[in-house]
């Protein structure tokens, strides 16, 4: 049924997924009915066979307008199945295609009409059939452009039948097909606004669920098993591209006699403090995440080991020179962290290796007396780390 979600989606589901999952079961939706209004065609030529013209149009007009359904549904479903824009607006591609859908269906009906002749003709229905379709698959000003045309397609298939000077009788009726036009407008559209405001609302719910689920409460930044997802994709996306990154992990210096001086609370507070800082000193492509307890990893896409360095450096001053509340009763008076680097591929290619070199390296870094940052190198292999 159209509309209906999946059982087991394909990949997670997320708003713009649900959107752009939502926009193609139309477009399916609407392909799957104008095989429908083929098959009705071609039942009326059948009967336009069968009993001498009960309507004007001739059967092999019929046929063509079935001949051109055929090959847009044809084309429309080649387009449907092309891979979704790398630009990431898939969502808007299938709008677009919506909408020259419905505007190709008000050309089919109105060359049907056209054929047909007389405004007491039932095909005369299609038009208030398409402007409910319209009012439930476009925005309102598409929609409410579509049944303007219609009005005014209707006006001149009068005008072109029944010359420029229409009886009384002929009026009220044109009249009052352009009335029914409008009803049936502002009908779907208190309907379809009453749909659209449910679904937004599943949207807007889904975005909430999908944010805790990835955040860390306390900071806001990603949480760690988020984080190990997005890590998975760099490398797969670096490797793909022959695109260096950089990992940069860090903890907070002396983070229990912290805690032990100030409290639980206020190093909770602090640990807040720490993400706002992180937030304000890296890219919108970089990646942070609170990785454990104290402890804080980046993944910066696109940087070596230098440019990481320089990153990582530049946070450590703004945590060093920032005022945290009891950072005074630290051993090194203030508020500090320590940081560790590696590279992809320079110093690994898989997660379990850019981790734990990153990881040593932020290690060295406290033992060599914190307050610092430390490039991996094999060369600190080598070295007896007491924290280990």
């Amino acid at each position: 049924m159209p509309g209906e979600l999946p059982a087991t989606p394909a990949e997670p589901l997320e708003p713009e997924n649900l959107a752009e999952l939502q926009i193609r079961d139309k477009n399916r939706w609407l392909i799957n009915l104008r095989w429908v209004f083929a098959a009705i065609l071609i039942l009326l030529w059948g009967l336009m066979s069968l009993f001498p013209q009960p309507l004007s149009a001739h059967p092999k007009q019929l046929l063509l307008v079935v001949a051109l359904l055929i090959m847009g549904n044809l084309m429309l479903l080649w387009w449907l199945r092309q891979p979704a824009c790398t630009s990431g607006n898939a969502y808007q591609r299938l709008y677009q295609l919506t909408s020259l859908q419905l505007d190709f269906d008000l050309a089919a009906i109105a060359i049907v009409v056209y054929l047909t002749h007389h405004i007491n003709n039932p095909l005369w229905v299609l038009f208030i059939f398409h402007i409910v379709v319209s009012v439930f698959f476009l925005v309102f000003e598409k929609a409410l452009r579509n049944t303007l045309a219609i009005i005014f397609l209707c006006t001149l298939f009068v005008l072109l039948s029944d010359g420029l000077l229409l009886s009384q009788t002929q009026l009220i009726r044109l009249l009052l097909s352009i009335l029914i036009f409008l009803l049936a407008f502002l009908l779907s559209y208190g309907t379809a606004r009453h749909a659209f405001r449910k679904e937004k609302l599943f949207q807007d719910l889904l975005e909430k669920t999908r944010k805790l689920s990835v955040t860390d409460g306390l900071t806001g930044l990603f949480n760690q098993t988020h984080f190990f997802q997005l890590l998975s994709k760099q490398i797969a996306e670096s490797r793909s591209r022959k695109r260096p990154f950089s990992l940069v992990i860090f903890d907070v210096d002396n983070f229990k006699n912290y805690n032990d001086r100030n409290g639980h609370i206020r190093g909770s507070l602090a640990l807040q403090h720490l993400g706002k800082i992180m937030k304000g000193s890296f890219r919108k492509s970089d990646i942070l995440a609170k990785y454990g307890g104290d402890e804080f990893v980046m993944i910066l896409p696109g940087s070596d080991k230098v440019g990481a360095y320089l990153a990582a450096e530049r946070l450590r001053e703004r945590v060093e020179k920032e005022a945290f509340s009891g950072g005074e009763y630290q051993p090194l008076g203030r508020v500090t962290i320590s940081l560790g680097i590696s590279s992809f591929p320079e110093h690994g290619e898989t997660e379990d290796t850019i981790l734990d070199r990153a990881d040593r390296a932020m290690y060295v870094s406290k033992e060599t007396g914190r307050n610092r940052t430390t490039i991996y190198s094999s060369d600190l292999e080598s070295l007896d780390l007491e924290n280990e």
